[in-house]
């Protein structure tokens, strides 16, 4: 029915087409991903925040530790007692 010349024309723009929709589904789907990544971040920040403040207000030594032990949070009492200053 068709000529050969019109569907090798028809393959290779439905070749196109999904190439095309394949480039916006990956995409779409990177986007997702970056938005839910920067609102984990966010949420994380604001609870280091709130743990910050309440290490900083405490008239306790207190201080946070990272998972390889290394401190990333210390407030003013345990400065008094061992010396040192902040970065």
């Amino acid at each position: 029915m068709w000529g050969e010349e019109f569907q090798a024309v028809a393959r290779i723009l439905g070749s196109l087409l999904l190439l095309l929709i394949g480039i916006f589904l990956t995409y779409s789907t990177a986007n997702v991903f970056s938005k839910r990544k920067t609102e984990e971040l966010i949420r994380a920040e604001e609870s280091l925040q709130k743990y910050r403040l309440m290490v900083e207000s405490s008239n306790d030594a207190m201080f946070i530790k990272d998972l390889k032990s290394r401190y990333i949070l210390v407030n003013k009492k345990i400065l008094e007692l061992f010396g040192g200053r902040r970065a």
